[in-house]
């Protein structure tokens, strides 16, 4: 009995917590970026999900670059935008994520102080956030390979937007604010009615 229990109730978790997967084909350029969709939790008996894309987007427009310059840094981590650019890099129906939708998130794995390595590259969540470092003008870069930067659609000043960090080996992501005119990478949510 104890063991048809246990395996009722891995088998209970393991589909609330399911996801599911797909694609998004950006008409604009041709590209295909993976997608996952992430189950909230019910409010008033009423489940939401959220289709999150599953790869950083790399959709050329004015004010996004490749780290350093490099196209090969592109095809690996999508472009950087600056804020005004990531606001209308998005493709049509898809928009940036709010901080909101960033923690809605983060909550389904522990929360912002532990989500990190569910949400990271290679992660259960399937959401693969890289370290793929930001830009500053002038053509100063940091941080591949050991820090992302991804923009939330929040405006904090005239000068200021949110931002998601996340740093190699850590279980903590960081919520913050950014320069405009930084450039980070940019994760779209599909827009919902």
């Amino acid at each position: 009995m104890k063991y048809i229990l246990s395996v009722f109730l891995l088998l209970f978790f393991s589909l609330a917590n399911a996801q599911l997967f797909g694609n998004l084909s950006d008409d604009r350029d041709g590209q295909t970026y993976k997608t996952v969709i992430f189950k909230l939790p019910t409010v008033a008996e009423v489940g939401i999900e959220r289709e999150w894309m599953a790869e950083n987007l790399n959709f050329k427009i004015d004010q996004s670059f490749c780290y350093k310059g490099i196209d090969a840094y592109c095809e690996k981590f999508g472009r950087v935008y600056n804020y005004d650019a990531a606001l209308a890099a998005c493709p049509d129906g898809w928009r940036v994520p709010t901080a909101k939708d960033w923690f809605q998130l983060f909550d389904l794995y522990g929360g912002i102080h532990n989500a990190g390595q569910s949400v990271y590259e290679g992660g259960k969540s399937k959401l693969n956030l890289q370290y793929g470092g930001f830009g500053e003008p002038g053509g100063y870069w940091h941080g591949v390979g050991k820090e992302g930067y991804y923009w939330d659609s929040e405006e904090k000043s005239a000068e200021q937007a949110g931002l998601i960090i996340i740093h190699e080996g850590t279980r903590e992501i960081f919520h913050d604010r950014s320069a405009k005119y930084h450039l980070n990478a940019v994760r779209c949510i599909k827009e919902t009615d």
